[in-house]
């Protein structure tokens, strides 16, 4: 950020000494402090010693002329934006646009009227700071917007851009001062009434310059001009491709748990129940509301004991899965079987945060295996039982 001086420094070039002492005297009385050079060499040579804040410069010297002076100035980094007022007697038009042309930021014709010159130089003064300060103002814009990884554009009121960032060059072709697509700005909302100052969104996809296609999250704010009319549109958009992505994702998951023809539960890691599919619902019972906070062996006949319990945890706590088959209780009292397969929930660091069960209602099953059973060792007709249950029983009696 420039900084100015609380009194400003003025270099008077003339090699005329009454000319400086008059215009020293004038610049003084208006509280500013002075440098002089009697030529355009002593003038270089103190503009780089006292870097003073405006430079009031005769025109006609020996040697060097003003407008010499004055390029060389603005060739300096420390001129380009220095105020530089040409004073002479030449008051030809010629003079006055090879002066302007030469870099100069005002002219004085002689004779000089010094009860005001001070007045004068403190509005060029005042007038160039304000300059120095929206320019940096500008710069600091530029580099914002240049520097944020959000597509942004500043259009004038014609749809024409004025500005965009780096993100921006992934989605737009247009240069500065051409209009972007037209197709496009008409799916923007536009308003063309710049006393409403209320800003909109919209999304919009958007295929980027390498075919590829993007959804991005668009924010349009309207700006005026000094007379509070449509000056242009300032365009904000965030790629939110990732995230409508993720979203359906995490959509389809949510579908898949929902849907799953498996129970499946949700436990903290104290074991308590934090979600239970609706599949889980059909086959116990229970609704999610009367569960949760519950641990799973609610529902078994004979509750695990404690080692049964510990050996699960060491399971899961060592990244494997525990199996196991669970004779359970429904809502109204009948006994179904089911098969549960336990796992650990990590966080990306590591650290397990949950438990998930995965249960396989296996009574049918279970049935099955007790008709089979029973029709190896038992007469179907007599229901007593076979040659093939005494010949085990047999055995078994000598083995004893």
């Amino acid at each position: 950020m420039t900084s100015f001086r609380e009194q400003p420094l003025i270099l008077v070039v003339d090699d005329e000494a009454r000319e400086r002492l008059l215009a020293g005297a004038s610049l003084r009385q208006g509280g500013f402090a002075v440098v002089e050079a009697e030529s355009c060499a002593r003038a270089l040579e103190t503009f780089q010693r006292e870097q003073p804040d405006i430079v009031l410069l005769d025109v006609v010297m020996p040697g060097l002329d003003g407008f010499a002076v004055c390029e060389r100035l603005r060739q300096s980094p420390n001129g380009r934006h220095l105020p530089i007022v040409m004073v002479t007697g030449l008051d030809d038009v010629e003079s006055i646009e090879r002066a302007y042309q030469a870099g100069a930021t005002d002219f004085i014709t002689k004779p000089i009227q010094w009860l005001v010159l001070h007045h004068r130089v403190r509005y060029i003064l005042r007038a160039s700071r304000a300059f120095l300060e929206l320019r940096e103002s500008e710069e600091r814009f530029r580099t914002l917007v240049q520097a944020a990884g959000s597509v942004i554009l500043v259009l004038d009121h014609a749809g024409s851009l004025l500005e965009c960032s780096r993100a921006a060059e992934r989605f737009f072709a247009a240069r500065q001062d051409e209009a972007l697509d037209a197709d496009w700005l008409r799916r923007l909302p536009l308003t063309e009434d710049a006393a409403d100052g209320a800003d909109q969104n919209c999304e919009i996809s958007i295929p980027a310059l390498d075919g590829e296609e993007r959804t991005l999250l668009w924010n349009v704010s309207r700006f005026a001009d000094a007379e509070g009319q449509l000056a242009g549109w300032v365009i904000v958009g965030q790629d939110i491709t990732a995230r409508r992505q993720a979203g359906e994702t995490m959509r389809r998951v949510s579908w898949t748990i929902e849907q799953n023809p498996i129970s499946i539960l949700i436990t903290d890691l104290h074991g308590r129940i934090e979600y239970a599919n609706p599949k889980f619902t059909e086959i116990s019972g229970y609704a999610l509301e009367e569960i949760l906070g519950k641990t799973p062996d609610f529902l078994q006949t004979v509750p695990p004991s404690t080692e049964e319990q510990q050996r699960l945890r060491r399971t899961i706590a060592a990244g494997e899965v525990w199996h196991g088959e669970l004779c359970n209780r429904r809502k109204d009292g009948d006994l179904f079987w089911e098969a549960a397969h336990v796992s650990a929930i990590r966080a990306p660091a590591g650290p397990i945060t949950h438990f998930v069960w995965l249960r396989e209602d296996i009574t049918a099953r279970k049935h099955s295996e007790e008709r089979i059973r029973f029709l190896a060792y038992y007469d179907n007709l007599t229901q007593l039982p076979n040659r093939v249950l005494l010949q085990e029983r047999l055995r078994q009696a000598i083995e004893t």
